[in-house]
């Protein structure tokens, strides 16, 4: 127990200083909104999504309340450990994964479904960046400061991406590199990376699957078949645009009613929202995650070791590719690539993981000294 719990005094009876309950209560507010969206779309009805939304978001609170907790030296010690879990857990996917949708993508533990992927976002960023601290106490060499965090990035990948599920597979990328780059590697490595990287898009293009490739065409011209593979798009566009500056109404959305938008609860979930609170209350969603992400980003500045400093970032940035990625995805900036938004969209891991990154976050902040 020494080494697992907060060394200090008292730390568990000071639970309640550990948590930053600002945060905390926005991440509620944040689910609680999610629980009326998922009402709201089950006309009416609070079983099964919106109860298993905010049982979902109880059991991921207990997970962030664990989370603060434990010590910084436990933290790194197990870093590795978690790591090769995680890579575990996506092997055993593929051997006694549940197919859903085309994607073997889950696991179902006495009865509890669960995705591994999400819990990959974290393990590759807590693994590169105790990389990265000890790596700082014994060389600088900036080729070998590469190589391994790319060995550590690309396993956990290409299993995913594999799945297939290609929007997890590029959040784990995108976190992995901010990572990377956040840990001080010459801007000649980040240069000709960039290079590597565009040339080898024609072989990954490749690589993608025919209905990836569809949606890339799609978001390219959306207006080429709308009633196909435009449909997602144009619905959401439609149910976003009519939610006018203050909103139809709760439970008064055409568009999800009539069941206009497909994927409602989980990944067009914002679609719902702005259709129901309009302009005023999709931007007073947008400000909640920019309040809540810039503790992360402060948190970050203020770490004490490279190590906290860089869990932090990677997992803020993670957070933020989560929102970003989804508010574009449902506006038609982006392609749609199956990515839910952060504590409002149904879904138990996603959540999970969501939670516990906030309890690293937290956690990370309160240690002012240099890890041992």
């Amino acid at each position: 127990m020494k080494n697992l719990i907060d060394p200090k005094p008292g730390s568990i009876k000071s639970i309640f200083f550990k948590i930053n309950w600002i945060i905390y209560f926005l991440l509620s507010l944040l689910a609680f909104i999610g629980g009326l969206i998922l009402y709201s779309v089950s006309q009416g009805n609070f079983y099964p999504l919106a109860s298993s939304h905010l049982f979902k978001y109880l059991i991921s609170s207990i997970a962030l309340i664990i989370t603060c907790l434990l010590s910084i030296n436990f933290i790194y010690k197990t870093s590795y450990i978690f790591y090769f879990f995680s890579i575990i857990l996506l092997i055993l996917v593929l051997i006694l994964g549940n197919e859903n949708f085309g994607s073997n993508r889950w696991l179902i533990v006495w009865g509890v479904t669960f995705q591994p992927s999400e819990l990959s976002k974290v393990a590759v960023i807590l693994a590169l960046a105790r990389y990265y601290h000890d790596y700082y106490l014994i060389s600088n060499n900036n080729i070998i400061k590469v190589i391994f965090p790319i060995l550590i990035l690309i396993i956990p990948f290409g299993f995913v991406i594999n799945q297939p599920d290609l929007g997890t597979a590029l959040l784990i990328l995108i976190s992995a590199l901010a990572v990377i780059f956040l840990s001080g590697i010459g801007i000649w490595y980040i240069f000709f990376s960039t290079i590597f990287f565009t040339a080898l898009a024609p072989f990954l293009w490749n690589l993608l699957y025919d209905y990836q490739k569809k949606r890339i065409l799609t978001f390219l011209n959306p207006e080429q078949d709308p009633l196909g593979s435009g449909y997602h798009i144009a619905q959401s566009k439609i149910a976003i645009g009519s939610g006018g500056f203050l909103g139809k109404g709760y439970i008064q959305g055409s568009q999800s009613h009539l069941e206009f938008i497909p994927e409602m609860h989980t990944d067009f979930v914002f679609s719902i929202y702005s259709e129901e609170f309009g302009f005023l209350g999709s931007v007073i969603l947008i400000l909640i995650y920019f309040y809540v992400l810039c503790y992360g980003v402060i948190s970050s500045y203020r770490a004490k070791s490279t190590f906290a400093r860089l869990i932090i970032a990677g997992l803020t940035v993670n957070i933020f590719l989560y929102f970003i990625v989804n508010i574009s995805m449902v506006i038609g900036v982006i392609p749609v690539v199956g990515v839910p938004l952060p504590l409002v969209s149904y879904g138990g891991s996603a959540m999970l993981v969501t939670m516990i990154s906030f309890g690293l976050i937290m956690n990370l902040n309160n240690f002012k000294e240099q890890l041992n």
